[in-house]
């Protein structure tokens, strides 16, 4: 069996970014954690302490789907301006993943330009120090990822389809992802994966598209939109839901019968009721 946990958007160096509670600020001092990301980091330890505790003897990877570090794009939400402390943050929040046991390897995406330095600089520098931190896993950063295991083809990237804002238009997205991935694949003569992942939103999605083919067998395509590990800021409010805003990660179990995904969301609500 091999685990795989998904993680995207930690977005360290925001000030309501992913943050490690043993990291420290420029002065050696401790970091304080708001509300939301102590909320945000139990989640991520959920998800490993799930896998700990229950798949110790699967073959685990590590994918992310980018923006480890916030970049300095959206002043108004910066925690810090230096650029090395965010890649430093943004590190401590992945080493109590790549230290469990049957830890196999990672990858990490490349996502949007200034949390990428334009060129995707954010994420292999994040690749190439981790890679000498841990010798014996297995390293690389790429635009996007396709892996088959199992014979189950995976696919992952950053961007992708937005999920709707109105509740009944939920699963829509990722539905019609799925669709396309399968339509495409069959118009270019390629295999359809069997799962794919996109971020780049902030509300998750997953949906399932079915396909009778002319063998009289289905073939079953799925697409996850996966929500990010940071708190809302300015730009995010304008382009997420207005009153909710979904935090969490994804743990993607596989084996030679299929796919299991277990997700690890919660939900912040932008507001407090006031009673006057």
């Amino acid at each position: 069996m091999k685990a795989w946990i998904v993680l995207s958007d930690g977005h360290s160096g925001h000030d309501e970014g992913l943050l490690n509670p043993d990291s420290l600020d420029a002065n050696d001092n401790p970091l304080y954690l708001s509300a939301v990301q102590e909320s945000i980091w139990d989640t991520v330890i959920q998800a490993k302490d799930f896998l700990d505790t229950n798949y110790k003897r699967a073959d685990k990877w590590l994918i992310h789907l980018a923006e480890l570090v916030q970049g300095n794009m959206h002043k108004d939400s910066l925690l810090t301006a230096k650029m090395w402390l965010q890649f430093q943050w943004a590190k401590d929040t992945l080493r109590p993943i790549l230290g469990m046991k049957g830890m196999k390897g990672a990858r990490f995406l490349q996502g949007t330009s200034w949390h990428e330095y334009s060129d995707g600089s954010g994420s292999k520098t994040i690749t190439d120090s981790l890679a000498k931190e841990f010798p014996k896993l297995n390293f690389k950063s790429m635009n996007q990822s396709r892996i088959l295991a199992d014979d189950l083809l995976f696919a992952w990237t950053h961007h992708g389809k937005s999920s709707s804002k109105l509740p009944f238009h939920e699963g829509n997205a990722a539905r019609n992802t799925a669709k396309n991935n399968y339509w495409e694949a069959l118009s270019y003569g390629e295999r359809c994966p069997d799962i794919s992942f996109s971020a780049h939103t902030h509300k998750p999605d997953k949906g399932t598209y079915d396909k009778l083919t002319k063998d009289g067998e289905f073939f079953t395509t799925t697409h996850v939109i996966t929500a990010p590990l940071c708190g809302p800021g300015a730009y995010s409010r304008k382009v997420a839901n207005p009153s909710s805003y979904w935090v969490g990660c994804n743990v993607v179990l596989s084996d030679d019968i299929g796919i299991k995904v277990v997700p690890f969301y919660k939900r912040l609500y932008d507001y407090h009721l006031e009673e006057i």
